[in-house]
């Protein structure tokens, strides 16, 4: 090993173990947000020092110091208090509904019918206890799997999040081998604050989505079309969002693997609805009210410039953004790029830029994984300000800081012009 790549791992690997220290120690009681938010920017700040060395390094002793530090991160990250988002609590009621033989959709937490399921632990901390649950059929049948083999506590389905997630990350690593990519460049996912503290300390779904979205894009380079459709179909029966992942898809693919997903979708929506009937879509059709916006990036720009619309002002600028992704979306579609990696990153780019909804921090997990491949200025800034935008919650249902807005999104966007100024979308140098 020649003397620079001893000293590059060297230097990692110091990073790395003040990084293992800062999670396992954890934040003093009482910091709030601004807190967490100090310390998410200080372990990026450190990550890009430990990415920076790692960049060029490949070799079984990178990719196991990667990849145990990650997993000493995230066990650090699992016994955090889950102050950051009470979802988890949520996804252990649902499941405890549906083992009692109760639909979710049939009933919100603090409906009287479901009163003897109430306990001290889950049930204080459900939000929203008069609301439906917000999730599709996949994600429900998920936490009834959970809850049948006895993960019931918010810890118990915090462990799992977190090792569906590893398995997500040890495909991601055999991905990147396969590309040639050097292992060392794993560390910008498996190091990354945003992705340890959303999975780590709170246990989001899209841990359980993410090892499907990278299953899906294998089996399609493998040629399993219908293996491919039903992972990404699962996944977006979980979370939505990978509906995109299909414009991913070599063109030849995507007709059977649509097919798949659409024959799965109609099986789980359909026994729910017969249990449920119309209330199967849940709070869903509520998720685009003004009271669930957050962190909205683009869409707040348009909707000042349509302010002269009035009250038609927000729903227009919805209507703009969705527009702008699905016109990006069906762009990315007919590149000629091989490489489903290559699309994949450039329509999860594309989803966190132009949302039309709210952008929660654990949105853009996704995006992660495949900057490792291609890594975006823009996709790199935004995984690293994006846990700035739990400043929100500084104040009792405060506002969200302007200057937090415009840290978070206009350098995105300006780097984004500047790269397609330049020619040079995507093009994977050093960050």
């Amino acid at each position: 090993m020649r003397r620079s790549s001893t000293l590059a791992l060297g230097g990692a690997a110091a990073l790395g173990a003040i990084m293992a220290v800062a999670w396992w120690v954890g934040l003093p009681e009482g910091v709030g947000m601004r807190g967490f938010v100090a310390f998410a920017l200080g372990i990026a700040a450190l990550q890009g020092v430990a990415v920076w060395a790692l960049w060029q390094q490949t070799g079984a002793f990178t990719l196991a110091l990667v990849v145990v530090l990650g997993v000493v991160f995230r066990l650090g990250a699992w016994a955090w208090p889950m102050d950051l988002s009470t979802d988890l609590y949520r996804y252990a009621w649902d499941g405890r509904v549906q083992l009692a033989g109760h639909s979710p959709y049939a009933a919100p937490p603090g409906d009287e019918s479901l009163e003897a399921l109430r306990d001290d632990a889950i049930w204080p901390r459900i939000n929203r206890k008069q609301a439906l649950t917000v999730y599709p059929p996949g994600a429900q049948l998920l936490f009834l799997s959970l809850a049948a083999v006895g993960l019931r506590s918010v810890g118990a389905i915090k462990g799992a999040a977190i090792l569906a997630e590893f398995c997500g990350m040890l495909l991601l690593a055999g991905a990147l081998r396969r590309r040639g990519v050097p292992d060392g460049r794993l560390a910008l996912y498996a190091w990354s604050p945003l992705v340890i503290a959303e999975v780590g300390v709170s246990g989001h779904l899209d841990a359980f989505v993410l090892p499907l979205l990278l299953l899906g894009l294998l089996a399609s380079e493998r040629g399993a079309r219908s293996l491919a459709g039903l992972a990404l179909g699962l996944a977006t029966l979980m979370k939505l969002y990978p509906l995109l992942l299909f414009a991913a898809l070599p063109r030849e693919q995507r007709g059977r693997a649509i097919a798949v997903a659409g024959l799965l979708a109609l099986a789980l929506y359909g026994v729910y609805f017969a249990i449920s009937g119309p209330a199967v879509l849940g709070f869903l059709p509520h998720y685009l009210g003004s009271a669930e916006d957050f962190n909205v990036g683009l869409r707040a720009l348009v909707e000042w410039l349509l302010g002269f619309l009035g009250s038609r002002a927000r729903p227009a600028a919805m209507l703009v953004c969705a527009a702008a992704l699905a016109g990006t979306v069906a762009w990315i579609a007919r590149r000629p790029d091989r490489d489903s990696y290559l699309r994949a990153g450039q329509v999860a780019l594309a989803f966190v830029l132009l949302a039309p909804t709210a952008m929660h921090p654990w949105y853009a997990l996704w995006m992660i994984p495949f900057l490792c491949v291609r890594a975006s200025p823009a996709g790199l800034w935004l995984g690293a300000t994006l846990p700035l935008s739990y400043l929100k919650y500084g104040p009792p249902d405060g506002p969200m800081p302007t200057w937090v807005t415009g840290l978070i999104w206009i350098p995105a966007f300006a780097a984004l012009m500047l790269a397609a100024m330049r020619g040079k979308i995507l093009r994977g140098e050093r960050p």
